[in-house]
């Protein structure tokens, strides 16, 4: 838990965290009303419905994501490879729409709260996709205890999240499934980047990159979009 407070106090420039948290609450409500819209509906436009949540849920994880990336300083120069982070923004909205077909489709009480659990999964899933689009001159270094930490604590989180949205009626639905995807979001990214450490090497070769700054612009789009 200390590491995660440290991590967020000295390697991360707070104003970029501030909007990402913010982009990740406006992306966790916008999916949970498409949501509440898609149990609503019947036939094709439920599955309209759950496409515009999954959507949703995929550009605001992977702009959460990036956004927080854009924040992070590790103490060596980042770039970004355009396959692998338009290869993450693909596994957010597909992970969000399968775990949203998921759990509505299912006729088990416990559907949904599987379906967050896959959500969770995918959310990890984008994360560390994500991490594999970062080129630097070195390499990144996991520890293992923590990254474990961080796909369950979001997973978890992401299930819960979800069993409340099914549970819970009115505004506490929302409020309390939105405030939990947030959580669970943030609580796996900056519980994983605790446990990073960034190893410059000279002699390894960065390839075709996207910089921060036209990182940042797509992010920028993405986010008004949702």
């Amino acid at each position: 838990m200390f590491s995660v407070i440290a991590c967020i106090r000295d390697d991360h420039d707070w104003r970029l965290i501030l909007v990402a948290a913010i982009v990740c609450l406006a992306g966790s409500v916008a999916t949970m009303l498409l949501l509440l819209r898609a149990q609503r509906s019947e036939g094709s436009q439920r599955g309209l419905w759950i496409a515009a949540s999954g959507f949703a849920c995929g550009i605001g994880v992977w702009s959460t994501h990036f956004i927080a990336m854009l924040a992070y300083d590790g103490g060596v120069p980042v770039a970004y490879g355009a396959w692998g982070t338009l290869l993450s923004v693909a596994v957010a909205i597909a992970a969000s729409w399968l775990a949203f077909a998921i759990g509505l489709g299912g006729r088990s009480h416990l559907s949904m709260s599987c379906g967050g659990l896959l959500l969770g999964a995918g959310i990890a899933a984008m994360h560390f996709t994500g991490m594999r689009a970062i080129e630097i001159q070195g390499h990144i270094s996991y520890d293992p205890e923590t990254t474990v930490s961080a796909v369950l604590a979001g997973t978890m989180l992401a299930g819960a999240a979800l069993h409340a949205f099914q549970l819970l009626r009115g505004v506490r639905r929302m409020v309390v499934a939105s405030l939990l995807l947030v959580v669970g979001i943030c609580a796996l990214h900056f519980t994983s980047m605790s446990g990073i450490t960034l190893v410059p090497e000279a002699d390894v070769a960065v390839a075709q990159t996207i910089h921060p700054a036209w990182l940042a612009g797509g992010v920028i789009a993405a986010s008004t979009t949702l």
